[in-house]
C-alpha cells in the first residue's frame, strides 16, 4: 500500500507529459533527456556526524537527481533502534519538497521510517533536500553506526512513468562517543571571606562533561578545628539522597549520595549544598575539599568513575568590621510615631545567604523616616532584601558594605504595605487577620495590620490592602 502513492504520482506525471500543461511546465526541454535513466542518488548529510549519549543528532535527506528531473520521493529509513530512536515530529518534509503524500510513519521499535514527499509544480533538478530527521541518541557504540535508507526507496522522474531513477543509496556513518572520565566537581563560590560565628553556604557544581549522569557519591574534608559542618543536603539537579548525610565535626568529614534516575544531568547542575559555621579566628586562609573517595557515575559506564578533577573553595578569615545605618520611607506614614517597627534583611552573594538579619528595630523620626542599623558585617558587594513587619519584600540591588562605618539611605525605594499575614503576597489572608483586628478588637500589644502605627486599626489600614491586593514581593 505504502508504494502505490509513487506509482499514481508517476502515472499522473505520464499523463501530463503528453499534454500541453506538461509542455508549458517544461520550457526549455531540450536541456532535459528525452528518456530518465536510474542514475538519482539519495544520501545523507552530513555523511560522517558524531554524536554523543544524550544529544539530538539531525540529519537531511538529499537527493542528487543526476540529469533527471524529479518531482516526487519515496524515503525509506533503517536505523538501530537500541542507538537512535527519532524524535517526536522529528521526520519532516523540506521546504523544497515541502508537499507530503504519505506517511511519515516512524517504527522506532524496529529502526525504520517513511515518508513520501514531493512538489510537482517545481521537481527537482541538480541536488537538494528531501527531508529532515532529528534522532535521540541513546545508546552509545564501540562501532560506527550507520543511518540509511532500504532498497524500498524510490524516486520517479519526469518523460519516465514508472521507472525508479535511484540508482544509489548512501547511509550516515555516525560516530557514538563513549562515556570518558571528563565529569568535574567543584564549589561555588570558591573563594569567600568569613569571620568567626559566621554562617556560610557551599554548593557542590557539577559539569559532566560528555557524560549523563545519574548519581553523585560525595566526600567532603574541612578543618574541625575552624569549621563546623550544620548541614548537608541534596541539590535542586540530584535531588533524591540514597544514602547519608553523614557529618563528624570531629574527623572533618561529610559525606553524602545524591542522584536523580530519571532526569539525570548532562551538562551543567547543582548538586549538593554544604552549610558551615566559622568556630574559630583561624587568621588566614582554610580550604573545603572534596575528598579522595569521591565518585561520579554515568549512563553506560559500568564500574567506571567518570570523575576527572575536583576543585576546592578558599575560605579567607576577615574582621567583620561592617557597620551600617540605613533609612526607609514607608506608605502612609508621615511624622513620628511612638511604636517602633521592625524590618527583615537579608544580605546574599552568588545568590548564597551570607547574613540573615531578623526583626531589626526601626524608629521613625520626625519626618516619618525609619532608621535602623546593622553591624558586625565582613565589608563586600552584597545583594539587600528588606522585608518590614507588614508590608512586601524590596530587592535593593548590590549594596557596598565597606570597612568601618557608613550610611545608607533607601528612602526612595517603594515598599508596598499590606502583607499582615507574612507571606510576601497581599490576600484574602491578609484581610482576615485586619478584620479580627479592626477598630475595637485591635489587640493591646498592637496588630501587624496596624501597617501606619498610629495605633488602631481602620480604614487607612485597610486602604493598603485595597491598593495592593494580589501583589507579591520580590523573591
Amino acid at each position: 500500500m505504502k508504494t502505490k502513492y509513487i506509482v499514481i504520482i508517476i502515472f499522473l506525471i505520464a499523463i501530463l507529459g503528453s499534454s500541453s500543461f506538461l509542455g508549458f511546465l517544461m520550457k526549455g526541454a531540450r536541456e532535459i533527456r528525452v528518456k530518465a535513466e536510474p542514475e538519482s542518488v539519495v544520501f545523507l548529510d552530513p555523511a560522517a556526524p558524531s554524536a554523543r549519549v544524550g544529544e539530538t543528532l539531525s540529519l537531511t535527506a538529499m537527493i542528487n537527481t543526476g540529469a533527471n528531473v524529479v518531482p516526487a520521493v519515496e524515503l525509506h529509513l533503517t536505523y538501530n533502534p537500541e542507538v537512535f530512536q527519532i524524535t517526536s515530529g522529528g521526520f519532516t518534509a523540506s521546504s523544497r519538497m515541502n508537499e507530503v503524500y504519505d506517511g511519515p510513519e516512524i517504527d522506532n521499535a524496529n529502526g525504520t521510517a517513511y515518508l513520501v514527499v514531493g512538489n510537482v509544480a517545481n521537481p527537482i533538478q541538480g541536488t537538494a533536500p528531501l527531508a529532515s530527521v532529528d534522532f535521540n541518541v541513546i545508546k552509545p557504540s564501540e562501532q560506527i553506526e550507520e543511518i540509511g535508507f532500504s532498497s524500498q526507496t524510490r524516486a520517479g522522474a519526469w518523460q519516465e512513468g514508472g521507472m525508479n531513477v535511484v540508482v544509489e543509496v548512501r547511509p550516515a556513518a555516525v560516530s557514538i562517543s563513549l562515556p570518558q572520565p571528563d565529569s568535574v566537581l567543584y564549589f561555588n563560590p570558591d573563594a569567600i571571606g568569613v569571620s568567626v560565628g559566621e554562617e556560610f553556604d557551599l554548593k557542590t557544581m557539577i559539569n559532566t562533561g560528555t557524560n549523563i549522569v545519574p548519581v553523585a557519591d560525595l566526600y567532603f574534608d574541612f578543618n574541625p578545628d575552624v569549621f563546623r559542618v550544620i548541614s548537608l543536603a541534596a541539590g535542586p539537579d540530584l535531588s533524591t539522597v540514597y544514602e547519608g548525610p553523614v557529618i563528624d565535626n570531629q574527623a572533618g568529614l561529610a559525606s553524602i549520595v545524591v542522584g536523580n534516575v530519571e532526569n539525570p544531568i548532562n551538562g551543567i547542575g547543582e548538586i549538593a549544598l554544604l552549610r558551615l559555621a566559622v568556630t574559630a579566628d583561624f587568621g588566614g586562609e582554610e580550604k573545603i575539599t572534596f575528598g579522595s573517595q569521591s565518585q561520579v557515575a554515568a549512563w553506560y559506564a559500568e564500574d567506571l568513575n567518570v570523575l576527572k578533577s575536583t576543585g576546592e573553595a578558599k575560605v579567607t578569615f576577615v574582621e567583620p568590621s561592617s557597620s551600617v545605618t540605613f533609612m526607609l520611607k514607608l506608605p502612609g506614614i508621615e511624622e513620628a510615631r511612638p511604636r517602633p517597627g521592625s524590618v527583615d534583611l537579608t544580605l546574599r552573594q552568588n545568590s548564597i545567604v551570607r547574613y540573615s538579619f531578623e526583626e531589626v528595630a526601626i524608629n521613625t523620626g520626625a519626618d516619618g523616616v525609619f532608621s535602623g542599623q546593622l553591624t558586625n558585617i565582613v565589608p563586600g558587594v552584597y545583594d539587600v532584601l528588606v522585608k518590614p513587619w507588614a508590608h512586601l519584600r524590596r530587592s535593593l540591588g548590590e549594596v557596598n558594605f565597606p570597612d568601618g562605618e557608613d550610611s545608607k539611605d533607601w528612602t526612595g525605594e517603594e515598599i508596598l504595605a499590606g502583607d499582615s499575614w507574612p507571606d510576601n503576597v497581599i490576600d484574602i489572608f491578609d484581610v482576615t487577620i485586619l478584620s479580627q483586628n479592626y477598630g475595637s478588637r485591635m489587640p493591646p500589644e498592637g496588630s501587624r495590620a496596624d501597617f501606619n502605627l498610629d495605633g488602631q486599626v481602620d480604614i487607612f489600614d485597610l486602604v493598603h490592602i485595597s491598593e495592593n491586593f494580589s501583589q507579591r514581593g520580590d523573591e
